[in-house]
């Protein structure tokens, strides 16, 4: 199966697969644990052409295991939208600890601040993503999620 023809097409993934058509080669036979192949990942960048003056990323991670399995395009396509810290220089270190959240109250008064949202987006490892699973998995989503969300303290309620 040859590389489509990405000529016309205005995202980083096709640009990178465009200049390295050699990563596509590599990878277009893999697919993840959990099913999740190339195509897949970059069907967004393949369906739409984009504009040449908005350039959108292209692609979508089908579940957690694509960073891995696609890795070659992936990095590619971190290192040009973020070049300053880029993935080939490293991976990222997350500190998920409570206890380094600051106890300080912000708005002593309740003038200044009226609410607070928190908003945390994250894949079940066993689950594809959203873009690319299938009803039951965002059915078994929302159990999981409604089960762990009701398991919360008062305080979060």
């Amino acid at each position: 199966e040859e590389l489509p023809d990405l000529s016309a097409h205005h995202s980083v993934a096709c640009k990178v697969l465009r200049d390295k058509p050699e990563i596509y080669h590599s990878l277009k036979g893999e697919t993840t644990p959990l099913g999740v192949s190339l195509a897949g990942c970059v069907k967004t960048g393949v369906d739409n052409l984009g504009h040449p003056y908005i350039e959108t990323v292209g692609m979508v991670a089908g579940d957690a295991y694509c960073y891995d399995v696609f890795r070659d395009l992936f990095d590619e396509v971190i290192a040009t939208l973020h070049p300053k810290w880029g993935a080939l220089s490293g991976r990222h270190a997350n500190d998920l600890s409570g206890e380094r959240v600051a106890q300080t109250r912000m708005d002593v008064s309740g003038e200044h601040i009226k609410g607070v949202r928190v908003r945390a987006a994250r894949n079940f490892k066993a689950l594809r993503m959203p873009a690319l699973c299938s009803r039951e998995e965002r059915m078994e989503a929302e159990r999981l999620l409604t089960r762990g969300l009701l398991r919360l303290g008062d305080d979060f309620r």
